[in-house]
């Protein structure tokens, strides 16, 4: 049960903690950042999100 509890807790951090933290004007909406980089970025959190909700329904 420990083991479910602390990849849960992993899976959290990946999936949701990250791109709380990128969303922001550092990140995808830096004015700065040409928007093909932005969409990178937003590529990159939606697959992010999308593979630690399977990891969670997995676990």
């Amino acid at each position: 049960m420990l083991d479910k509890i602390l990849l849960t807790i992993s899976i959290a951090l990946y999936a949701i903690a990250v791109p709380y933290l990128e969303i922001n004007d550092t990140h995808v909406f830096n004015p700065d950042w040409v928007a093909h980089a932005r969409l990178h970025e937003v590529w990159q959190l939606i697959t992010n999100c999308s593979l630690g909700a399977i990891a969670l329904w997995l676990t």
